[in-house]
């Protein structure tokens, strides 16, 4: 693959078709970030995490919790004239708590490392 684009002339048809690609994936994606929102389900609460143009991290780390059995939830909400301020996102039926990620976190760390001393041989001790 790398020979034929190593070819003479091609490196710059390739860069073209590169910056063409970029223009339509940036028309497309209109939104550049998102709010980083996560939601306790059981608690009925949220809060607004912050914002970020990659929203990766965020959602994986809420998907771990689901899997672990937490009852958690994530929305990923673009930053739009409507939401330009955090303070204007509001859910139904959710009230507004500040430092729910850091505790939902903590909760997780303290369910995924609660097996770890199962794992531990009673010889060790």
């Amino acid at each position: 693959m790398l020979n034929y684009y190593r070819r003479r002339g091609t490196e710059v048809k390739f860069f073209i078709l590169l910056c063409i690609d970029c223009d339509v994936l940036i028309k497309k994606n209109m939104y550049s970030k998102f709010w980083l929102i996560i939601k306790d389900d059981t608690k009925r609460t949220f809060e607004v995490c912050g914002q970020d143009a990659n929203t990766n991290s965020f959602t994986n780390k809420t998907y771990a919790m689901q899997r672990s059995g937490m009852n958690v939830s994530c929305v990923t909400q673009p930053i739009t004239n409507r939401t330009a301020s955090k303070d204007f996102i509001k859910f139904t039926a959710y009230t507004r708590e500040d430092g729910l990620y850091d505790r939902l976190l903590k909760e997780y760390r303290a369910i995924t490392m609660g097996g770890v001393n199962d794992w531990v041989d009673e010889d060790d001790n």
